[in-house]
């Protein structure tokens, strides 16, 4: 018996069934569920620099086996993704297209949907940007902190408070490169001057785990996040092993794609 059915295993789906599940409702999740079954393996758990050094097959993940990562034409939505990516947006233009003037959206029938493939950004909306709806940050607050212990995010209690709020399971932040901290160095020598003209500066919040977190984690600083994550330290939504599990939850996926490529 099924007491929820979702539809989508994108961030949204899957934390909307986390709750639910914790409850004892059986939850039955549906998505399409596209998966990268050629990369993925291919990918040693290596820095970035010693593949490039090194490894001779390298040229079948970051290019492609059909060259797919080397952009022709015009530029499309989804550019940005890397082979391993690509089925993150595979026939979301087909089956679920969106015709709009000046704007482009990426649709996804991906298995985690485009959680499978983001920034991992996350902040909390203001309460001007929620008052259109009747709400208030302070309503919205307890539900971001238990998004944000669930999923783990990575942060540091900066200068971005005031407008990105912390929460109080909030890992330290990911380490920054030499770039970074230079323009963070002189932010701060000047910090007084600078807020003074209304111009704060502090580290992002990431949906990325800097320790061992359900699981996942932590990151390894390999710089191949546009390719893949072994460790599982951005947030993935779901996968083989980021379900949000338990005997009460389902995640339906090949059925449902091979009905709707078979045209039933």
């Amino acid at each position: 018996m099924t007491d929820v059915v979702i539809v989508g295993s994108g961030p949204g789906g899957v934390n909307a069934a986390a709750p639910l599940v914790a409850a004892g409702r059986r939850v039955l999740l549906l998505d399409y569920g596209n998966e990268d079954r050629r990369y993925a393996g291919l990918i040693p758990h290596k820095p970035f620099s010693e593949i490039r050094r090194t490894d001779p097959e390298q040229h079948r993940y970051f290019l492609g086996e059909r060259f797919e990562g080397i952009p022709f034409g015009a530029v499309r939505v989804g550019a940005q993704l890397t082979p391993p990516r690509g089925h993150v947006l595979a026939e979301a233009a087909e089956r679920i297209p969106v015709h709009a003037e000046n704007f482009a959206v990426s649709m996804s029938l991906a298995r985690g949907g485009l959680g499978a493939a983001w920034s991992a950004g996350v902040f909390p909306f203001s309460d001007d940007e929620l008052r259109a709806m009747s709400l208030g940050l302070d309503d919205l607050r307890p539900h971001y902190d238990a998004v944000a212990e669930r999923i783990g995010v990575a942060g540091e209690r900066d200068d971005l408070d005031p407008f990105f709020p912390s929460s109080p399971s909030m890992m330290p932040a990911l380490d920054i490169d030499t770039n970074a901290e230079v323009v963070l160095a002189r932010y701060l020598r000047r910090r007084d001057e600078l807020n003074t003209a209304g111009f704060f500066l502090g580290r992002p919040r990431v949906a990325a785990c800097t320790r061992r977190h359900r699981g996942r984690g932590p990151h390894a600083y390999l710089d191949l996040c546009f390719w893949a994550d072994m460790d599982r330290s951005v947030y993935p939504a779901v996968d083989a092993r980021g379900a949000p599990g338990r005997a009460q939850f389902h995640l339906c996926g090949s059925p449902l794609r091979a009905r709707l490529r078979g045209g039933r």
